[in-house]
């Protein structure tokens, strides 16, 4: 038994030309009216800070992350965060 019908593969290629239609239309409008993308301004922490964060919550991160449920995940994060702020307002 076939996935799909010889006619609904030729709908779906008649489609597919629909949909290319509207993604370079769609291109053209984020080209004519977009703003540039800011890549320029992101700035990533210092890499002893990274490392000193990661000292303080690597283990804790993962155990944090791999909780299924999202509210019980979102709880232990921020407690985590609360956490490290802490510690590194404290220590300077």
């Amino acid at each position: 038994m076939p996935f799909a019908s010889l006619r609904d593969v030729v709908f779906g290629i008649e489609g597919l030309d629909a949909v290319r239609a509207i993604c370079n239309e769609v291109e053209a409008l984020v080209k004519k009216c977009g703003k540039p993308k800011m890549i320029d301004a992101i700035k990533l922490p210092p890499p002893e800070l990274y490392k000193h964060v990661e000292e303080i919550a690597g283990d804790e991160l993962v155990k944090a992350l791999q909780i299924r449920n999202k509210i019980p995940r979102r709880k232990a994060l921020s407690s985590l965060e609360e956490k490290v702020l802490k510690i590194l307002t404290e220590n300077g």
